[in-house]
């Protein structure tokens, strides 16, 4: 199974809470993330603006023009980011975010509106077969080579009410709430 981001479904499920369709992206800049901006970038047909940043004062001012300058921000996490303050983001997030944001890590829907988590337990539940399937006599080359489909997603009911964001009530059955306030 390859894994991949459900970054068409986050984006999807951002743009109609967006004034417009210009699309962000916020990263840590290390080997992987050019690499993640360009497949995101090629999967969805659409160019991003990308800032790859390597301190938080960088991402402090990258974050502050994408909410000028874009109508959607997806927010990679912050593992490269030298001095990377995880209280103050919050912070900042929870004063100065003005448009829709998006994450792929569980770990980050803190920081975003919603986030698309990959599900590892489909991964490993697609492993067990792929397991019992060998055991069974099958050969390895005869098993397809599938990606993920499946995702645990988040709603941040707090940056929902400071954007004035309702969710449909089909998105709220399917996802899971962020009751916490990203601000303390």
């Amino acid at each position: 199974m390859i894994e991949v981001q459900p970054i068409d479904q986050l984006v999807a499920t951002l743009l109609p809470f967006a004034h417009g369709s210009r699309v962000g992206f916020l990263k840590g800049k290390d080997f992987s993330a050019s690499k993640e901006f360009d497949a995101i970038e090629n999967f969805l047909g659409i160019s991003l603006q990308c800032r790859l940043v390597v301190d938080f004062a960088e991402w402090l001012r990258s974050y502050e023009e994408l909410q000028r300058n874009c109508d959607v921000l997806l927010l990679g996490n912050p593992v490269s980011i030298r001095d990377w303050d995880a209280a103050r983001a919050r912070e900042v997030i929870a004063e100065r975010t003005r448009i829709p944001t998006g994450a792929w890590d569980a770990w980050m829907r803190e920081y975003a509106l919603v986030t698309f988590a990959t599900d590892p337990a489909e991964q490993g539940i697609w492993a067990a077969a792929a397991a019992k399937a060998i055991l069974a006599g099958r050969s390895p080359a005869e098993i397809p080579v599938v990606r993920n489909r499946k995702a645990k997603i988040f709603r941040n009911m707090a940056m929902a009410k400071q954007l004035g964001v309702v969710f449909p009530m089909e998105f709220i059955r399917q996802s899971w709430a962020v009751e916490r306030n990203i601000s303390k």
